[in-house]
């Protein structure tokens, strides 16, 4: 999630795009988009209705249950207050920092009101440190905040922020959202402004 805030150029998310990266973007990227042979459906959106609810059943019928399996520590929250008073020094909030903060909101919210508070913190934070909030990525940031929903969904029960990443290190991988999207569309103008769907696979909505 290192290009929420794009403090590098945006192309940065391109190097080496096939040459491994945190725990090997190959894997990670397979464990997100890979398809059944057959019906070329996403695996993710077949591992159960368990997850996504019956039909017939009202939104955010399993939220509850997810809300509730995965918790935070008390170092979590004193992360995120220190986050959200500025207090955290940028080098510091790095992509690991990126999902922890987004792990902590959906702990608290549903994933709408979690992406909303992200939004706010991040552009908190930029103003801070007079960086400007044309830097912040619109789509990056609710993509990643669905992901990281959807492995929470997935997830046995997890004590902590960090519980959670070392059980999922897929999220480690900074590439993953080039599965989802094109260089073309995901470095847009538009999809740094506003959310833009994917155009190559679609992320699992919970």
């Amino acid at each position: 999630m290192t290009g929420l805030l794009l403090k590098d150029k945006d192309r940065e998310y391109l190097d080496n795009l096939n040459s491994g990266g945190v725990h090997g973007s190959a894997p990670g990227r397979a464990l997100l988009i890979r398809l059944n042979a057959r019906q070329q459906e996403p695996v993710w959106s077949r591992i159960g209705l368990a997850l996504t609810g019956q039909p017939g059943e009202p939104p955010g019928a399993h939220k509850e249950e997810h809300m509730l399996k995965q918790k935070i520590s008390s170092e979590d929250q004193s992360f995120r207050r220190a986050f959200e008073a500025c207090e955290c020094p940028a080098s510091d909030f790095d992509h690991r920092a990126h999902v922890r903060l987004a792990y902590v909101y959906l702990c608290e919210y549903a994933p709408d009101q979690a992406h909303k508070s992200m939004k706010h913190s991040l552009l908190r934070f930029l103003r801070h440190l007079g960086i400007g909030e044309s830097k912040y990525h619109e789509t990056l940031t609710r993509s990643w905040v669905m992901a990281v929903n959807h492995f929470m969904n997935l997830s046995p029960e997890c004590h902590s922020a960090n519980d959670f990443i070392d059980q999922n290190p897929v999220l480690l991988d900074t590439k993953i959202m080039l599965s989802h999207y094109s260089a073309e569309v995901l470095f847009s103008p538009a999809a740094r402004t506003q959310f833009v769907e994917p155009d190559i696979q679609e992320i699992p909505h919970h």
